[in-house]
C-alpha cells in the first residue's frame, strides 16, 4: 500500500479529515476520543494497530503526537514529511526489546476483532484478539492509554469476518486496564454498536 496523501490531510479541516476515515461514520467517535484525551497524545509517541489507510495516524498527528508507528500485516510505503513509520507484526515480534514499554498511547479501530481469524493473512489463532491486546499493554509505558474501537453487542463470531464482544469476551479484552472513557455509535443493522474504549494502565498495574 502507498500512503502519499498524509501531508495533504494535515492541511485539511477537521470535517474533511473525518470524512476520509476508512470506516465512514466512525471517524467522529475516534476524533472525539482523541479530543477528550488530548493530553495523552500531544507531544507523545504512539502506535496504531491495524490500518489500511492512515486516518488514525493523521488524527494522532493532528492532536500533536511527535511520532506514530503503524503495525500492519500489509506492507506500507509512506511518502510524508511527518514522523510516521511502519513495521510488520513479525518484525515487531523479532525486535520486541526495542519497543517494549516505549509508547505513550496506542490506537486501534476495527482491527482487534479480526485478529487470529486469517482474514487479512494472519495465522489462525482462537486467542488472537487477546494476544493483540496483551501485546498493546506490554508496549505501553506506565500510565499510557489505549484508544480501542471494537463492536459491542451479544458475544458472536462471524466466521471469518469478525468477533462481537459482549459479557463473555469483553472482560477478557479489558482485563488489566482502567476504563477512562467510552464513546459509541448508534446500533447498526446487526444490533451492534461500534464502541471506543479509552483505557489506561494504572500506575500501580501489576
Amino acid at each position: 500500500m502507498l500512503w502519499d496523501d498524509i501531508d495533504a490531510q494535515m492541511m485539511m479541516t477537521r470535517d474533511e479529515v473525518i470524512q476520509r476515515a476508512h470506516h465512514v461514520g466512525y471517524g467522529d467517535i475516534v476524533y472525539e476520543a482523541m479530543d477528550r484525551f488530548h493530553s495523552f497524545i500531544q507531544n507523545k509517541s504512539g502506535a496504531v494497530f491495524g490500518a489500511t489507510n492512515p486516518w488514525i495516524e493523521v488524527f494522532a498527528l493532528r492532536h500533536g503526537a511527535t511520532s506514530v508507528l503503524t503495525v500492519e500485516q500489509q506492507e506500507i510505503e509512506e511518502k510524508t514529511s511527518q514522523n510516521l513509520s511502519y513495521i510488520h507484526p513479525r518484525d515487531l515480534a523479532n525486535q520486541w526489546a526495542n519497543y517494549s514499554e516505549t509508547f505513550d498511547f496506542i490506537a486501534s479501530f476495527s482491527s482487534i476483532q479480526h485478529a487470529g481469524l486469517g482474514r487479512f493473512g494472519d495465522p489462525l489463532d482462537p486467542w488472537g484478539d487477546l494476544r493483540e491486546i496483551t501485546k498493546m499493554r506490554c508496549l505501553l509505558k506506565e500510565g499510557g492509554i489505549v484508544i480501542l474501537g471494537l463492536p459491542i453487542g451479544v458475544d458472536e463470531l462471524y466466521w471469518n469476518a469478525r468477533r462481537v464482544y459482549g459479557t463473555v469476551r469483553l472482560p477478557w479484552i479489558l482485563r488489566g486496564f482502567k476504563i477512562l472513557g467510552v464513546v459509541y455509535t448508534e446500533e447498526n443493522e446487526n444490533g451492534d454498536k461500534e464502541t471506543i474504549f479509552t483505557s489506561g494502565i494504572p500506575l500501580s498495574f501489576e
